[in-house]
């Protein structure tokens, strides 16, 4: 396990403050055989198709303080341990390295908003877990996952059922690609393309909420 997160961390260029961070920790766990057999399980679980991620976050927060490290820095090593096993659930789809290495690097901007909100290298959300399924999925700068429409929804354009399925767009704090209007309609082709495949939808509809907008 330890090898596999030498290996994430050099794949998507992680900084070494945070390296220095995430493997003495990873060497805590491995030490605590509870914590490690747990963790060892949540892979076996997640290979097989038989993830319960209720369980997997559980655990995180359960053996921290067991180890004697942060709950959030726990939570980014039990969640990326799964990682080097998740690429042919993007197989699966038809997507490729691209959309994999865009979806996993989400972690990384997470981190990033972990440090500003908390002081604390690691993650504080538990969202990560239709990444990992890829149904969510980012498709250069933005990320897009389906979702049920929670109300009827009537447009000079299209109409909309409660039910319906949308693809809801997400803007991720991604620091490599600049938000200007040519790489998000890039990102909307290329969702719109996957999504119309995925859903045999001709016609494809994305609803965007965004913590832009919060104070």
């Amino acid at each position: 396990m330890r090898e596999n997160l030498v290996k994430y961390l050099e794949e998507f260029e992680y900084p070494e403050n945070y390296k220095e961070v995430f493997l003495p920790a990873m060497d805590k766990l491995l030490e605590s055989q509870e914590a490690k057999e747990a963790l060892l399980g949540h892979i076996e679980d997640y290979k097989s198709g038989k993830l319960n991620w209720d369980s997997i976050v559980s655990d995180a927060v359960k053996y921290a303080p067991t180890i004697g490290i942060h709950e959030y820095t726990s939570r980014f090593l039990f969640y990326t341990a799964l990682i080097p096993y998740s690429y042919h659930y993007f197989e699966e789809k038809g997507l490729g390295y691209t959309e994999w290495y865009d979806s996993m690097i989400d972690f990384k901007w997470k981190i990033d908003e972990c440090v500003k909100c908390y002081g604390v290298i690691g993650v504080f959300t538990d969202w990560f877990k239709s990444f990992f399924t890829a149904d969510r999925v980012a498709f250069g700068r933005l990320q897009f996952n389906p979702v049920e429409a929670e109300y009827d929804y009537k447009s000079c354009q299209f109409d909309i059922k409660k039910g319906d399925t949308l693809i809801t767009v997400h803007i991720p704090s991604d620091t490599r690609t600049p938000f200007n209007r040519e790489n998000r309609e890039l990102a909307y082709k290329r969702a719109a393309k996957h999504f119309a495949k995925i859903l045999g939808k001709d016609e494809i509809i994305f609803r965007c909420g965004t913590w832009f907008l919060h104070p």
